[in-house]
């Protein structure tokens, strides 16, 4: 925990998890969390109503390492992660950016206790605006890896030379 990791696709749980939602705006299913095609970004899961919870239920018990929140705007809403063995988690949201990009958000589990479960709640209230979320990763057990940048080369910008 604290050091750079990444996941591949292979781990994403969601992949094969069944999914419900409340107050889900049919024109934008909760199905599009967990697709990987062209319309995701500009088509994500939408709501009917400031508050819904996710219900995702998966194949199997499995003892997911991490959640991630992509393109949404969840800016100001309380995001809870939960099963039914005692897990319960707030993810943070992180604000935009300066320029108003959304800053995907996450949550690494790997220590956490209570994790060995098929069914999760994913509940997000408060805040104005209906819930939009464009995808979600599930990241299944030993799923994240250690991902260690290397630094060789320095890159220098290229500028224009007034005296060419």
């Amino acid at each position: 925990m604290g050091a750079s990791a990444i996941a591949y696709a292979d781990a994403d749980l969601m992949k094969t998890a069944t999914l419900s939602a409340t107050n889900e705006n049919t024109a934008y299913p909760v199905s599009r969390v967990k697709t990987d095609d062209v319309d995701s970004p500009g088509k994500p899961f939408k709501s009917t109503a400031v508050s819904t919870v996710i219900t995702i239920t998966l194949a199997a018990s499995n003892i997911p390492d991490a959640i991630a929140l992509i393109n949404h705007n969840l800016v100001g809403k309380t995001v809870t992660l939960a099963n039914g063995v005692g897990f319960s988690q707030a993810i943070a949201i992180p604000a935009r950016t300066s320029d108003g990009l959304c800053v995907n958000a996450w949550l690494d589990m790997r220590g956490l206790a209570n994790r060995d479960d098929n069914d999760w709640t994913l509940t997000l209230t408060g805040g104005r605006g209906t819930i939009q979320v464009g995808r979600i990763a599930f990241i299944g057990a030993n799923g994240l890896r250690a991902w260690r940048l290397r630094y060789g080369g320095r890159v220098r910008p290229t500028r224009l030379n007034a005296s060419v």
